[in-house]
């Protein structure tokens, strides 16, 4: 697959752009407003299990879906993919964090997706 349709396009390679251009994106991997959400999600020690993404929308877009979820597209339970909250404690082994690089303002909305 290309990644590219009439609605969004992809890039995997931001992180091995030149500098400064690949320096934002770099940043994001260790945000300080995004790793605490993280460690309490997933606890310390989580990886990568492949290269962060772009995902570039055009004007007319109706969204995108972020991959992965506790069931496979047959709904068979996908232990290694699962959330799970038990007495208190949150266990997530996968996790899509989006942050949009356009400029947002009150009333423009927001995406949480807990599948």
């Amino acid at each position: 697959s290309s990644g590219i349709n009439a609605e969004y396009g992809d890039c995997g390679t931001m992180l091995t752009w030149d500098k400064p251009h690949c320096d934002i994106f770099r940043k994001f991997l260790a945000h300080d407003a995004v790793i605490p959400a993280i460690n309490e999600l997933c606890g310390k020690g989580y990886r990568l299990d492949h290269l962060p993404l772009a995902i570039i929308q055009y004007k007319g877009a109706e969204g995108f879906d972020l991959h992965g979820g506790n069931v496979d597209s047959e709904g068979t339970w996908q232990q290694d993919l699962s959330y799970d909250c038990r007495y208190g404690r949150i266990s997530c082994n996968l996790l899509n964090v989006a942050i949009p690089l356009d400029a947002t303002t009150k009333g423009d909305g927001g995406c949480l997706e807990v599948d």
